[in-house]
């Protein structure tokens, strides 16, 4: 019985490294994401500054 629960402990044990592992590598894809997301809300400000300063260059 005892035997039992450390083979139960061990497969827990594992599992729990497993979903560290998996928690981790989505918490790096996310920051990744967020780099990429904050790189396209930069170019769309750039866009904007440079459509503005056309119109004003326009009038």
């Amino acid at each position: 019985r005892l035997i039992d629960h450390k083979k139960k402990i061990e497969f827990q044990d594992r599992d729990i490294a497993d979903c560290t592992k998996r928690a981790a590598q989505l918490n790096k894809d996310y920051n990744e994401q967020r780099k990429r997301l904050q790189l396209i809300d930069s170019d769309i400000e750039k866009l904007r500054s440079d459509r503005h300063s056309y119109y004003r260059t326009a009038k």
